[in-house]
Protein backbone atom coordinates (compact mmCIF):
# COMPACT_ATOMS: atom_id res chain seq x y z
CA UNK A 1 0.00 0.00 0.00
CA UNK A 2 2.86 2.38 0.78
CA UNK A 3 4.44 1.76 -2.65
CA UNK A 4 1.05 2.25 -4.32
CA UNK A 5 0.48 5.59 -2.55
CA UNK A 6 4.02 6.75 -3.40
CA UNK A 7 3.55 5.82 -7.04
CA UNK A 8 0.18 7.56 -7.19
CA UNK A 9 1.71 10.69 -5.70
CA UNK A 10 4.50 10.66 -8.26
CA UNK A 11 2.00 10.62 -11.12
CA UNK A 12 -0.50 13.08 -9.68
CA UNK A 13 -1.00 16.34 -11.49
CA UNK A 14 -2.54 17.83 -14.61
CA UNK A 15 -0.04 16.31 -17.06
CA UNK A 16 -0.61 12.59 -16.49
CA UNK A 17 -0.42 10.77 -19.83
CA UNK A 18 -0.27 7.14 -20.94
CA UNK A 19 3.46 6.91 -20.21
CA UNK A 20 2.82 8.05 -16.62
CA UNK A 21 0.14 5.39 -16.18
CA UNK A 22 2.43 2.68 -17.58
CA UNK A 23 5.20 3.75 -15.20
CA UNK A 24 2.72 3.73 -12.32
CA UNK A 25 1.92 0.10 -13.08
CA UNK A 26 5.63 -0.69 -13.38
CA UNK A 27 6.34 0.92 -10.00
CA UNK A 28 3.66 -1.21 -8.41
CA UNK A 29 4.97 -4.34 -10.15
CA UNK A 30 8.53 -3.67 -8.96
CA UNK A 31 7.40 -4.73 -5.48
CA UNK A 32 6.90 -8.26 -6.82
CA UNK A 33 10.63 -8.73 -7.54
CA UNK A 34 9.54 -10.85 -10.49
CA UNK A 35 11.54 -11.03 -13.71
CA UNK A 36 8.35 -11.94 -15.60
CA UNK A 37 6.58 -8.72 -14.59
CA UNK A 38 6.23 -6.47 -17.61
CA UNK A 39 3.87 -3.66 -18.58
CA UNK A 40 3.01 -2.92 -22.20
CA UNK A 41 0.88 -0.16 -23.63
CA UNK A 42 -0.94 -1.67 -26.60
CA UNK A 43 -1.38 1.77 -28.18
CA UNK A 44 2.39 2.33 -28.37
CA UNK A 45 4.76 0.78 -30.88
CA UNK A 46 7.43 -1.39 -29.29
CA UNK A 47 11.05 -0.48 -29.87
CA UNK A 48 13.77 -3.05 -29.30
CA UNK A 49 17.27 -1.89 -28.52
CA UNK A 50 19.71 -4.01 -30.50
CA UNK A 51 22.40 -3.85 -27.84
CA UNK A 52 23.52 -6.36 -25.20
CA UNK A 53 24.58 -4.67 -21.96
CA UNK A 54 26.49 -6.07 -18.99
CA UNK A 55 26.70 -4.58 -15.50
CA UNK A 56 30.32 -4.33 -14.38
CA UNK A 57 31.63 -3.19 -11.00
CA UNK A 58 33.27 0.21 -11.13
CA UNK A 59 36.96 0.52 -10.51
CA UNK A 60 37.53 1.94 -7.05
CA UNK A 61 34.22 0.56 -5.81
CA UNK A 62 30.82 2.19 -5.58
CA UNK A 63 27.31 0.87 -5.27
CA UNK A 64 26.26 1.67 -8.84
CA UNK A 65 27.90 -0.50 -11.51
CA UNK A 66 28.73 0.56 -15.03
CA UNK A 67 26.45 -0.42 -17.90
CA UNK A 68 28.83 -1.66 -20.57
CA UNK A 69 28.09 -2.70 -24.15
CA UNK A 70 28.85 -6.33 -24.84
CA UNK A 71 27.62 -6.44 -28.44
CA UNK A 72 25.82 -3.96 -30.61
CA UNK A 73 24.03 -3.94 -33.95
CA UNK A 74 24.08 -0.12 -33.80
CA UNK A 75 27.21 1.41 -35.36
CA UNK A 76 27.25 4.26 -32.85
CA UNK A 77 27.85 1.88 -29.92
CA UNK A 78 30.84 -0.45 -29.69
CA UNK A 79 31.71 -3.30 -27.36
CA UNK A 80 33.35 -1.96 -24.21
CA UNK A 81 31.56 1.40 -24.28
CA UNK A 82 30.24 2.50 -20.86
CA UNK A 83 27.24 4.77 -20.41
CA UNK A 84 28.06 8.05 -18.67
CA UNK A 85 24.70 9.83 -18.90
CA UNK A 86 21.22 9.44 -20.37
CA UNK A 87 19.44 12.57 -21.67
CA UNK A 88 21.87 14.70 -19.65
CA UNK A 89 21.24 12.76 -16.44
CA UNK A 90 24.24 10.95 -14.86
CA UNK A 91 23.90 7.18 -15.08
CA UNK A 92 23.53 6.64 -11.33
CA UNK A 93 20.66 9.15 -11.11
CA UNK A 94 18.98 7.73 -14.22
CA UNK A 95 19.19 4.26 -12.75
CA UNK A 96 17.61 5.45 -9.49
CA UNK A 97 14.44 6.29 -11.37
CA UNK A 98 14.38 3.33 -13.75
CA UNK A 99 15.20 0.69 -11.13
CA UNK A 100 12.36 1.94 -8.91
CA UNK A 101 9.94 0.72 -11.57
CA UNK A 102 11.83 -2.37 -12.73
CA UNK A 103 10.79 -5.76 -11.39
CA UNK A 104 13.35 -8.58 -11.13
CA UNK A 105 14.43 -11.23 -8.65
CA UNK A 106 18.20 -10.66 -8.78
CA UNK A 107 20.29 -7.46 -9.04
CA UNK A 108 22.08 -8.39 -12.26
CA UNK A 109 18.86 -9.25 -14.08
CA UNK A 110 17.20 -6.06 -12.80
CA UNK A 111 19.97 -4.05 -14.45
CA UNK A 112 19.58 -6.06 -17.66
CA UNK A 113 15.88 -5.19 -17.79
CA UNK A 114 16.50 -1.56 -16.82
CA UNK A 115 18.87 -1.17 -19.78
CA UNK A 116 15.98 -1.92 -22.13
CA UNK A 117 14.51 1.45 -21.15
CA UNK A 118 17.20 3.03 -23.32
CA UNK A 119 15.29 1.92 -26.41
CA UNK A 120 13.78 5.02 -28.09
CA UNK A 121 10.03 4.95 -28.63
CA UNK A 122 8.89 8.36 -29.87
CA UNK A 123 11.86 10.63 -29.22
CA UNK A 124 15.56 9.83 -29.73
CA UNK A 125 17.61 8.81 -26.70
CA UNK A 126 20.69 10.96 -26.13
CA UNK A 127 23.65 9.25 -24.48
CA UNK A 128 27.16 10.15 -23.46
CA UNK A 129 29.40 7.09 -23.55
CA UNK A 130 33.03 6.44 -22.61
CA UNK A 131 35.30 4.01 -24.42
CA UNK A 132 37.99 1.88 -22.78
CA UNK A 133 40.62 4.56 -23.45
CA UNK A 134 38.61 7.07 -21.40
CA UNK A 135 37.41 9.23 -24.28
CA UNK A 136 33.76 10.32 -24.18
CA UNK A 137 31.40 11.06 -27.05
CA UNK A 138 27.74 11.79 -27.64
CA UNK A 139 25.47 9.19 -29.23
CA UNK A 140 21.85 9.57 -30.29
CA UNK A 141 19.71 6.44 -30.54
CA UNK A 142 16.69 6.61 -32.82
CA UNK A 143 13.78 4.23 -33.26
CA UNK A 144 13.90 2.11 -36.37
CA UNK A 145 15.00 -1.22 -37.78
CA UNK A 146 18.48 -2.49 -37.02
CA UNK A 147 20.39 -5.60 -37.96
CA UNK A 148 19.27 -8.69 -36.07
CA UNK A 149 20.97 -9.22 -32.73
CA UNK A 150 20.31 -12.62 -31.10
CA UNK A 151 19.43 -12.77 -27.41
CA UNK A 152 22.60 -14.63 -26.53
CA UNK A 153 25.76 -12.65 -25.70
CA UNK A 154 28.03 -15.09 -27.53
CA UNK A 155 29.00 -14.68 -31.16
CA UNK A 156 31.06 -17.89 -31.38
CA UNK A 157 29.65 -20.72 -33.49
CA UNK A 158 29.37 -24.24 -32.08
CA UNK A 159 32.30 -26.59 -32.63
CA UNK A 160 35.66 -27.71 -31.25
CA UNK A 161 37.66 -24.93 -29.63
CA UNK A 162 40.64 -24.37 -31.88
CA UNK A 163 43.12 -22.98 -29.42
CA UNK A 164 45.92 -24.55 -27.45
CA UNK A 165 44.03 -24.79 -24.16
CA UNK A 166 40.93 -26.58 -25.42
CA UNK A 167 41.27 -28.35 -28.79
CA UNK A 168 39.55 -31.41 -27.28
CA UNK A 169 36.68 -29.37 -25.85
CA UNK A 170 33.47 -28.87 -27.81
CA UNK A 171 31.56 -25.59 -27.45
CA UNK A 172 27.79 -25.90 -27.92
CA UNK A 173 25.58 -22.81 -28.09
CA UNK A 174 22.13 -23.81 -26.79
CA UNK A 175 20.31 -20.65 -27.91
CA UNK A 176 17.26 -21.33 -30.09
CA UNK A 177 18.73 -19.21 -32.89
CA UNK A 178 21.69 -21.59 -33.07
CA UNK A 179 19.70 -24.81 -32.48
CA UNK A 180 16.23 -24.16 -33.92
CA UNK A 181 15.43 -27.88 -34.30
CA UNK A 182 16.19 -31.15 -32.56
CA UNK A 183 17.95 -32.36 -35.71
CA UNK A 184 20.38 -29.43 -35.50
CA UNK A 185 21.13 -30.19 -31.85
CA UNK A 186 21.63 -33.90 -32.57
CA UNK A 187 23.97 -33.08 -35.44
CA UNK A 188 26.23 -31.10 -33.09
CA UNK A 189 25.83 -33.63 -30.30
CA UNK A 190 27.08 -36.50 -32.47
CA UNK A 191 30.19 -34.45 -33.29
CA UNK A 192 30.66 -33.52 -29.64
CA UNK A 193 30.59 -37.15 -28.46
CA UNK A 194 34.23 -37.46 -29.45
CA UNK A 195 35.28 -34.57 -27.22
CA UNK A 196 36.97 -34.91 -23.86
CA UNK A 197 34.65 -32.28 -22.43
CA UNK A 198 31.79 -30.01 -23.52
CA UNK A 199 30.95 -26.39 -22.77
CA UNK A 200 27.20 -25.75 -22.90
CA UNK A 201 26.36 -22.07 -23.40
CA UNK A 202 23.08 -21.26 -21.65
CA UNK A 203 23.45 -17.48 -21.61
CA UNK A 204 20.74 -17.29 -24.28
CA UNK A 205 17.32 -18.95 -24.51
CA UNK A 206 16.97 -22.62 -25.54
CA UNK A 207 14.30 -23.97 -27.87
CA UNK A 208 11.35 -26.16 -26.98
CA UNK A 209 13.42 -29.37 -27.10
CA UNK A 210 15.45 -28.33 -24.05
CA UNK A 211 14.19 -31.16 -21.81
CA UNK A 212 15.27 -33.75 -24.35
CA UNK A 213 18.64 -32.02 -24.63
CA UNK A 214 19.07 -32.47 -20.87
CA UNK A 215 18.47 -36.23 -21.21
CA UNK A 216 21.56 -36.56 -23.44
CA UNK A 217 23.83 -35.43 -20.57
CA UNK A 218 22.30 -37.41 -17.69
CA UNK A 219 23.98 -40.43 -16.11
CA UNK A 220 20.91 -41.43 -14.07
CA UNK A 221 17.21 -40.54 -13.93
CA UNK A 222 16.36 -37.21 -12.32
CA UNK A 223 13.40 -34.91 -11.88
CA UNK A 224 12.25 -31.56 -13.09
CA UNK A 225 11.92 -28.75 -10.58
CA UNK A 226 8.74 -28.74 -8.52
CA UNK A 227 6.03 -26.45 -9.87
CA UNK A 228 3.32 -25.20 -7.51
CA UNK A 229 0.28 -23.57 -9.11
CA UNK A 230 -2.15 -21.61 -6.89
CA UNK A 231 -5.78 -22.75 -7.09
CA UNK A 232 -8.74 -21.03 -5.49
CA UNK A 233 -10.65 -23.63 -3.46
CA UNK A 234 -13.10 -21.26 -1.79
CA UNK A 235 -14.15 -17.60 -1.61
CA UNK A 236 -11.19 -16.74 0.65
CA UNK A 237 -9.03 -19.86 0.42
CA UNK A 238 -6.50 -21.24 -2.01
CA UNK A 239 -4.11 -24.18 -2.25
CA UNK A 240 -0.92 -24.91 -4.15
CA UNK A 241 -1.14 -27.74 -6.67
CA UNK A 242 2.32 -29.34 -7.04
CA UNK A 243 3.62 -31.12 -10.12
CA UNK A 244 6.89 -32.40 -11.55
CA UNK A 245 8.01 -34.92 -14.14
CA UNK A 246 10.77 -37.48 -14.48
CA UNK A 247 13.68 -37.12 -16.90
CA UNK A 248 15.65 -40.19 -17.90
CA UNK A 249 18.90 -40.52 -19.86
CA UNK A 250 18.44 -40.91 -23.62
CA UNK A 251 21.11 -42.86 -25.44
CA UNK A 252 23.57 -42.02 -26.68
CA UNK A 253 24.58 -39.92 -23.71
CA UNK A 254 27.70 -37.85 -23.13
CA UNK A 255 29.41 -39.06 -19.97
CA UNK A 256 32.40 -36.72 -19.85
CA UNK A 257 32.89 -33.43 -17.98
CA UNK A 258 30.48 -30.60 -18.81
CA UNK A 259 30.75 -26.88 -18.05
CA UNK A 260 27.60 -24.77 -18.15
CA UNK A 261 27.87 -21.05 -19.00
CA UNK A 262 25.35 -18.83 -17.19
CA UNK A 263 24.70 -15.10 -17.19
CA UNK A 264 22.55 -12.43 -15.59
CA UNK A 265 20.20 -12.85 -18.55
CA UNK A 266 19.79 -16.62 -18.13
CA UNK A 267 16.07 -16.66 -17.35
CA UNK A 268 12.88 -18.73 -17.32
CA UNK A 269 13.18 -21.75 -19.65
CA UNK A 270 16.97 -21.40 -19.62
CA UNK A 271 16.98 -21.57 -15.80
CA UNK A 272 14.59 -24.53 -15.93
CA UNK A 273 17.14 -26.38 -18.04
CA UNK A 274 20.03 -25.26 -15.84
CA UNK A 275 18.31 -26.48 -12.67
CA UNK A 276 17.87 -29.97 -14.11
CA UNK A 277 21.54 -30.26 -15.01
CA UNK A 278 22.77 -28.69 -11.77
CA UNK A 279 20.52 -30.68 -9.46
CA UNK A 280 21.56 -33.86 -11.27
CA UNK A 281 25.19 -32.96 -10.34
CA UNK A 282 26.09 -33.16 -14.00
CA UNK A 283 27.79 -29.80 -14.65
CA UNK A 284 30.20 -27.26 -13.26
CA UNK A 285 28.60 -23.84 -13.59
CA UNK A 286 30.59 -20.81 -14.77
CA UNK A 287 29.61 -17.18 -15.24
CA UNK A 288 27.19 -14.90 -13.40
CA UNK A 289 24.19 -15.17 -11.07
CA UNK A 290 21.10 -16.07 -13.12
CA UNK A 291 17.77 -14.22 -13.10
CA UNK A 292 15.98 -16.32 -10.46
CA UNK A 293 12.80 -16.31 -12.58
CA UNK A 294 11.13 -19.54 -13.69
CA UNK A 295 7.55 -20.71 -14.18
CA UNK A 296 4.57 -20.05 -16.42
CA UNK A 297 3.70 -16.46 -17.22
CA UNK A 298 0.24 -15.11 -16.37
CA UNK A 299 -1.02 -12.18 -18.41
CA UNK A 300 -3.70 -9.59 -17.67
CA UNK A 301 -5.50 -7.24 -20.04
CA UNK A 302 -6.28 -4.02 -18.17
CA UNK A 303 -8.73 -1.24 -19.09
CA UNK A 304 -7.22 1.35 -21.39
CA UNK A 305 -5.17 -1.13 -23.41
CA UNK A 306 -2.47 -1.92 -20.85
CA UNK A 307 -1.05 -5.43 -20.56
CA UNK A 308 0.61 -6.77 -17.40
CA UNK A 309 2.39 -10.09 -16.88
CA UNK A 310 3.82 -11.92 -13.87
CA UNK A 311 4.92 -15.42 -12.84
CA UNK A 312 1.84 -17.53 -12.10
CA UNK A 313 3.46 -20.29 -10.05
CA UNK A 314 6.07 -21.02 -7.41
CA UNK A 315 9.11 -23.05 -8.46
CA UNK A 316 11.19 -25.14 -6.06
CA UNK A 317 14.44 -27.01 -6.58
CA UNK A 318 14.43 -30.81 -6.49
CA UNK A 319 15.55 -30.64 -2.83
CA UNK A 320 12.46 -28.55 -2.03
CA UNK A 321 14.09 -25.16 -1.43
CA UNK A 322 12.80 -22.04 -3.20
CA UNK A 323 14.44 -21.16 -6.48
CA UNK A 324 16.40 -17.91 -6.18
CA UNK A 325 18.60 -18.27 -9.23
CA UNK A 326 21.84 -20.18 -9.68
CA UNK A 327 25.08 -18.79 -8.30
CA UNK A 328 27.84 -20.32 -10.46
CA UNK A 329 30.56 -22.52 -9.02
CA UNK A 330 33.02 -20.24 -10.82
CA UNK A 331 31.96 -16.59 -10.67
CA UNK A 332 33.34 -14.43 -13.46
CA UNK A 333 33.81 -10.67 -13.11
CA UNK A 334 33.72 -9.06 -16.54
CA UNK A 335 35.81 -6.11 -17.70
CA UNK A 336 35.13 -3.46 -20.33
CA UNK A 337 38.62 -4.00 -21.76
CA UNK A 338 37.95 -7.69 -22.39
CA UNK A 339 34.58 -6.96 -23.99
CA UNK A 340 36.20 -4.36 -26.23
CA UNK A 341 38.84 -6.88 -27.29
CA UNK A 342 36.21 -9.55 -28.04
CA UNK A 343 37.40 -11.84 -25.23
CA UNK A 344 34.71 -14.15 -23.85
CA UNK A 345 35.81 -14.27 -20.22
CA UNK A 346 33.14 -16.76 -19.15
CA UNK A 347 34.20 -19.20 -21.87
CA UNK A 348 37.86 -18.77 -20.93
CA UNK A 349 36.98 -19.52 -17.30
CA UNK A 350 35.00 -22.60 -18.33
CA UNK A 351 37.93 -23.99 -20.33
CA UNK A 352 40.25 -23.35 -17.37
CA UNK A 353 37.84 -25.14 -15.00
CA UNK A 354 37.58 -28.17 -17.28
CA UNK A 355 41.35 -28.36 -17.71
CA UNK A 356 41.86 -28.06 -13.95
CA UNK A 357 39.50 -31.00 -13.40
CA UNK A 358 41.49 -33.39 -15.64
Amino acid sequence: QTRWRTALGATAGPHVDRAHVANLLRSYGAALNDGHNFVQDASQARSKLKVEFESISRRGGGEVPDLVVRRSAIPELAAGDSIVSVAGVPLEHWLDGVLSRTSAATPGHRLKIAARSLAPVKEPTDLVVRNVRGATRQVQLTAGPHDALPVKPASRTSGFLNHKRGPDIYYLDLDSSALPTWARFDEHFQRARGARAIVLDLRGYPGRHYRRMVSRFLLAPTSSPRFEVPRWVGPMARSLEPSSYAIVPEEPTFRGPVALLLGNGTVSRAEDMAMMLVDASRVITVGRHTAGTDGNITGLQLPGGYQVSFTGMRVRRIRGDDFVGIVPDVLVELSAEALSAGVDQELEAAVAALNAAR
